[in-house]
């Protein structure tokens, strides 16, 4: 296991954790909005890439862990927007040992 200054000089990107909430259209519909939930520096590493063919349309995505330090309100339902990126949190682990780091493990280019 890394040092935590090890992990701390890596946590280099400044991401935004955002949480979602449905809002009425005005006629009768539904959408999703994005609120900011936080903002943090974050370790994004890619961990795996695959390609599908649906609907006769190529789709790829993209699985990543993004390290933070320990945050305990994030949920599966949130998504991360780094710049133009958008990632979709798939699973949250906290570190059971000493409660310093939230790893999240999400996925790229998918619709959330």
């Amino acid at each position: 296991m890394s040092s935590s200054k090890d992990v701390i000089g890596k946590l280099r990107d400044l991401v935004t954790i955002e949480t979602p909430s449905d809002a009425v259209d005005g006629i009768g519909g539904q959408s999703v909005s994005w609120s900011t939930h936080s903002q943090v520096y974050a370790d994004i590493k890619a961990i795996s890439a695959r390609e599908l063919f649906f609907a006769q349309k190529l789709e790829g995505n993209t699985t990543h862990r993004i390290r933070i330090r320990y945050l305990s309100t994030v949920t599966v339902s949130m998504r991360i927007q780094f710049g133009s990126r958008t990632f979709q949190i798939r699973g949250v682990v906290h570190e059971e040992q000493d409660s310093r780091w939230t790893d999240l493990l999400c996925e790229e280019g998918v619709a959330s």
